[in-house]
C-alpha cells in the first residue's frame, strides 16, 4: 500500500489542473493498534482513490456522478480525520466545484465556505495558500455576479499577496487582473483600468514581449477601452494581443481564436463589417477545426457572425448561423440555460426586422419562460423579457397584450431599480406612446410626465458632480 506522503505529488498536480487553490499535508494519525491503524489507512487509501475516480468522472462532464462519488469520500474522511484537517477542506473544495458545475450554487457556497474556515484556523493570515482560496471563493460569488462579496475575497488575496510576493511577481499580476475584470464587469472602469495596468506593468517586465500572459493582459485590456467607446486605444491593444498570439502559439490555438473573435466585434461596432468578418471568420475556422460540432464555443461564434450578417441586413446568412448557434445550444445546454435565452433573444430580433412577428414571437415567448424558472419574480432579466415582448406586440398594434407586458416589467422595475434610473424611464415613455396610439392621452401624458421627470432628475445629478 503507497504512503500518503508519496501521493502527494499527484494530488498536487490534480489540485492544481483545477485550480482549486488546495494544500497538502501528510496524514497525522492518533497512535492505535496495528489493526486499527491499517484499516484506517485502508480507508483513507479508497477515499483517494474514490477522489481520482471523482475528478475523472468530473472532466468528463458526468458532474451527477462525481458529486456522488466525492460525496462519499467527504463522508470517509469526516469520519477519519480531525474536523480541521487540511485533507478534508481539500474534499470540501473538490466537492464544491462539482457543485458548481451542476450549478447547485448554493451548495456549492456552504462547502467552499467549510474548505475555508479550515485554511484560515489551519494558516496563518498572510500564507499564500489563504490567498489563493480567498482568490477561488472570489471568482466562484463573481460568477454568479455577487460582486460584493466577489471583491471582498479578492482584495483579501491582493493584501496577503502585496504583503508577502515582491512587487513584481506574477501571482501579483494575476491578482490585479482578476480585481480588474470584477471592476470592468460592474462598469467600474478607473478602477479596472488602474489595476489592469498594474497586471501589464508587472507583465511587461518580467515576460518576454511575446509572452500569452501578456497578450492576455492586452486583450483584458483592449476589453475595457471598448467597454468605454474608446475604440481606437481598444484596437491597438487587441491587435497587439492577437499579434502575440500569432507568433507564439499554433495557428489553429483555442486562444487565437478567441482573440479574433474579440478584434471581430470591435470592428463590427466601429462599422468596419469587411474587417469584422474576416477576423469572425478565422475564429470560426478555427474552432471547426478544433472542437467537436456541438461544442458551445463554436455555437458562440455562430452566433457572433450571425448578428454581423444582421448589422449588415444579410438576412438570409444570419439566419443560417443563428439557427447553427441555436440548435448546438439546444443540444447540450439545459433548455433553461441563459446562453440559449440570449441566442433565443437575437433570433426573435432578427425575425422582427424582418416583420416576421410570428417566429420573433415564438422566440420571445421561450425567454419569457426560461426568465421565470431561472430569475426570482422581481428580477430584471425577468422585466426584459416582459419588455421585449410587449414592443413586438406595440409593432403589431396588439395593445392589450403589449399593455399587460410592459405592465408587468414596470411593476418589477420600480421595484428593482432606483426611482430615478433611466431605465424606468424608457418603460414610461413606451407605456405613454401605447396609450397615445390608442387615443388614451391623460394616461399618456401621466407617463410621458414621469419620464421627464427621471430625465431632468439625471441631469441634474450629472451637473452637480
Amino acid at each position: 500500500m503507497r504512503s500518503k506522503c508519496k501521493n502527494l505529488p499527484w494530488l498536487v498536480l490534480i489540485c492544481t489542473s483545477l485550480g482549486l487553490g488546495i494544500i497538502l499535508t501528510p496524514i497525522v494519525v492518533a497512535q492505535t493498534s496495528p489493526l486499527l491503524f491499517a484499516q484506517q489507512e485502508e480507508k483513507l487509501e479508497e477515499a483517494e482513490n474514490l477522489l481520482q475516480e471523482a475528478i475523472r468522472l468530473y472532466r468528463e462532464g458526468k458532474y451527477t456522478e462525481a458529486v456522488a462519488v466525492q460525496e462519499h469520500v467527504v463522508a470517509i474522511r469526516e469520519e477519519m480525520l480531525p474536523s480541521n484537517h487540511r485533507d478534508l477542506a481539500i474534499s470540501y473544495n473538490y466537492l464544491a466545484t462539482f457543485y458548481r458545475a451542476q450549478r447547485k450554487y448554493s451548495q456549492a457556497e456552504d462547502y467552499y465556505l467549510r474548505a475555508l474556515a479550515i485554511f484560515e484556523e489551519l494558516l496563518t493570515s498572510n500564507h499564500p495558500g489563504l490567498a489563493l482560496s480567498y482568490s477561488n471563493l472570489a471568482t466562484f460569488y463573481r460568477a454568479q455576479r455577487k460582486y460584493s462579496q466577489a471583491e471582498d475575497y479578492y482584495l483579501r488575496a491582493v493584501a496577503i499577496r502585496e504583503e508577502i510576493l515582491p512587487s513584481n511577481h506574477p501571482n501579483l499580476a494575476n491578482s490585479y487582473n482578476y480585481l480588474a475584470e470584477l471592476y470592468r464587469v460592474q462598469r467600474k472602469y478607473e478602477l479596472a483600468e488602474d489595476y489592469h495596468l498594474r497586471a501589464v506593468a508587472i507583465r511587461e517586465e518580467i515576460l518576454p514581449s511575446n509572452h500569452p500572459h501578456l497578450a492576455t493582459s492586452y486583450n483584458n485590456l483592449g476589453l475595457l477601452y471598448e467597454d468605454q467607446k474608446s475604440y481606437t486605444q481598444a484596437e491597438d491593444y487587441l491587435l497587439r494581443a492577437v499579434a502575440i498570439y500569432e507568433e507564439a502559439l499554433p495557428s489553429n490555438h483555442p486562444s487565437l481564436a478567441i482573440s479574433y473573435s474579440n478584434l471581430g466585434q470591435l470592428y463590427q461596432k466601429q462599422g468596419n463589417y469587411s474587417q469584422a468578418e474576416d477576423y469572425l471568420l478565422g475564429a470560426v475556422a478555427i474552432r471547426e477545426e478544433i472542437l467537436p460540432p456541438n461544442h458551445p464555443n463554436l455555437a458562440t461564434s455562430y452566433n457572433n457572425l450571425g448578428l454581423l450578417y444582421k448589422a449588415q441586413e444579410r438576412y438570409a446568412q444570419a439566419e443560417d448561423y443563428l439557427l447553427r448557434a441555436v440548435a448546438i445550444y439546444e443540444e447540450v445546454l439545459p433548455l433553461n440555460h441563459p446562453n440559449l435565452a440570449i441566442s433565443y433573444a437575437d433570433l426573435a430580433q432578427l425575425y422582427r426586422e424582418q416583420g416576421r412577428y410570428t417566429q420573433a414571437e415564438d422566440y420571445l415567448l421561450r425567454i419569457v419562460s426560461i426568465s421565470k424558472e431561472l430569475s426570482p419574480p422581481n428580477h430584471a432579466n425577468l422585466a426584459l423579457s416582459y419588455s421585449n415582448l410587449a414592443l413586438l406586440y406595440l409593432t403589431q398594434r396588439r395593445y392589450t397584450q403589449a399593455e399587460d407586458y410592459l405592465l408587468r416589467a414596470v411593476v418589477i422595475i420600480e421595484e428593482y431599480l432606483p426611482p430615478n434610473h433611466p431605465t424606468l424611464a424608457i418603460s414610461y415613455i413606451t407605456l405613454a406612446e401605447l396609450y397615445r396610439a390608442q387615443g388614451r392621452y391623460e394616461l399618456a401624458e401621466e407617463y410621458r410626465s414621469r419620464a421627464v421627470a427621471i430625465d431632468e432628475e439625471v441631469r441634474r445629478q450629472q451637473e452637480n458632480r
